[in-house]
């Protein structure tokens, strides 16, 4: 009886362990400088992000993005609306967009160069390699602003981190990146660790940092990797979901 009971628990121990997906928290600090003095500092987000077989989640405070391999398809759903287009892998962005944002589109874009700097910082016991990114928002041929930041990023994780690499290829689609831009991102390898970016303007300095903090094996909440129930199925994405 002892035996039957034990290889009970056992089973259910395997079997949760099993199922346990991948965990991850990332937060967004905040720092703002006048003339080099320190004014504000503040955690302005915390993301979260649900890596599970063959499906990941990545949920900011605004929107929610999910991919789905097993069935082709990926998800946008803007929480603040309550509202989320579907659409079928490979991803073919015009046929997702509304006439107006499709016209911006082709008006707005933004470019840019990546360079692995041979530098290695340890994040969360982690050697992370950096990687310089300079970016640049086009208007036509005209470029209305740039913005530079570095990229921290490893592969020394236990899990394959390839679901996660098409989920920010597919990220990027659906930002804008021209594709030169995203064929350079794609030379940072692994997980984002850590973003830095800072921008200048009229004496005032923002720095941002997006840190994960977290890795972890978890029970995945029920539904999260479809959309949330009660939010509407629309065809087309307009510029409040941006």
């Amino acid at each position: 009886m002892k035996r039957i009971v034990l290889i009970i628990l056992m089973g259910l121990v395997l079997g949760n362990f099993a199922s346990a997906d991948i965990y991850i928290k990332e937060v967004v600090q905040t720092n703002t400088y006048v003339d080099g003095k320190l004014i504000s500092s503040k955690q302005t987000a915390v993301n979260e992000l649900w890596i599970g077989d063959k499906k990941i989640t990545y949920i900011t405070p605004p929107r929610i993005l999910i991919v789905d391999l097993e069935e082709k398809q990926i998800s946008i759903v803007n929480r603040g609306a309550r509202t989320y287009v579907e659409a079928a892998l490979p991803l073919d962005i015009s046929k997702l967009l509304s006439e107006w944002v499709k016209l911006r589109f082709k008006m707005y874009k933004t470019t840019g160069t990546v360079k692995e700097t041979g530098d290695i910082k340890k994040i969360m016991n982690k050697n992370c390699n950096g990687y310089e990114v300079n970016s640049q928002e086009m208007y036509g041929d005209t470029v209305r602003g740039k913005i530079k930041f570095k990229v921290w990023a490893t592969t020394d994780v236990s899990f394959d981190w390839g679901i996660y690499d098409i989920m920010l290829q597919n990220m990027r689609i659906i930002f804008n990146r021209d594709e030169q831009y995203r064929d350079e991102l794609r030379k940072i390898k692994g997980i984002q660790m850590r973003l830095e970016m800072t921008t200048e303007q009229d004496g005032t300095t923002v720095n941002n940092v997006e840190e994960i903090v977290e890795i972890s094996e978890k029970q995945p909440p029920a539904g999260i990797y479809s959309a949330p129930s009660g939010f509407t199925r629309k065809d087309k994405l307009t510029s409040q979901d941006f």
